[in-house]
């Protein structure tokens, strides 16, 4: 595939595709609601007027159409099509209509993405569905969400062969030592002692003051406004095949990770690693 278009879908505020463009992608911006949409136009003018923006103001839904979407004004990356999810924070939520479009139209107007990131708060997996094995991109990422495992099958169904998981608060990749060392003891130690925290509250306020902060070093910093960090196609270590990739997930949901912290998964077709 001799392309360097990227989907941002969800793209928020622009942040990554600012990055994208940074390394010399084309983009295609996706974001339903209006008023990001509009600031997006208004942010990327010139990189529009030159053919390296496009701005496509809809949600990824089920259906062609129209649906109503509820916008957190307050944590705008909260947006969601479930009132639920957008009020899940305690914050008021405003509900308007966007246009909607199933992802496989927007593949069949606009030509297949050499890397496609996704990030649309628990729909991501209409979009990871919707990739056809003759144009699948080569690189993916989205969101670690309860689905992000049957994604990760999918995908290597359809030929890809290496899966990172990266934590989104330091943007480092996990990896987990392996049952029967000392570290792994250590780390599932450190589980335990997490679980008990959350579940007394007491727990938490005597263990925070001694907790060591966690540090994503200079990568953190360039990404702190919230993007999704550096591309996987950037990455040369830390890949996994899927039976590492499976016993790096199955640890973190034993341990309920999943459910307290927030992970990205890449993915890559085998011909792409570099690892």
């Amino acid at each position: 595939m001799k392309t360097n278009l990227v989907y941002d879908v969800g793209a928020h505020n622009g942040s990554d595709t600012e990055y994208y463009l940074s390394l010399g992608h084309d983009v295609l911006a996706i974001e339903a609601d209006p008023t990001l949409a509009a600031h997006l136009r208004q942010r990327f003018s010139r990189e529009i007027a030159d053919g390296k923006v496009q701005v496509l103001q809809c949600g990824v839904t089920q259906t062609d159409g129209t649906l109503p979407f509820y916008v957190c004004p307050g944590l705008t990356i909260w947006n969601s099509f479930s009132p639920g999810w957008a009020t899940s924070r305690g914050m008021a939520v405003v509900e308007v209509q966007v246009p909607t479009r199933r992802f496989e139209s927007i593949l069949a107007e606009y030509r297949a993405p050499f890397f496609l990131k996704v990030d649309i708060e628990g729909l991501d997996g209409l979009c990871i569905k919707a990739i056809e094995r003759k144009h699948a991109p080569k690189f993916v990422s989205f969101e670690a969400n309860s689905d992000a495992f049957d994604l990760v099958l999918h995908l290597h169904g359809m030929g890809y062969k290496r899966f990172a998981m990266v934590d989104q608060y330091t943007l480092r990749d996990v990896a987990i030592p392996q049952i029967g060392t000392d570290a792994h003891m250590k780390w599932a130690a450190t589980q335990r002692a997490r679980r008990f925290s959350r579940q007394h509250a007491w727990a938490a306020r005597l263990i925070k003051p001694t907790r060591p902060r966690r540090k994503g070093g200079r990568a953190q910093a360039e990404f702190r406004n919230g993007g999704a960090g550096p591309t996987p196609m950037l990455r040369r270590s830390g890949w996994q095949p899927i039976e590492e990739f499976s016993y790096t997930w199955t640890s973190l949901l034993g341990a309920g990770l999943l459910e307290t912290s927030w992970y990205d998964v890449h993915v890559a077709l085998e011909d792409e690693c570099a690892a």
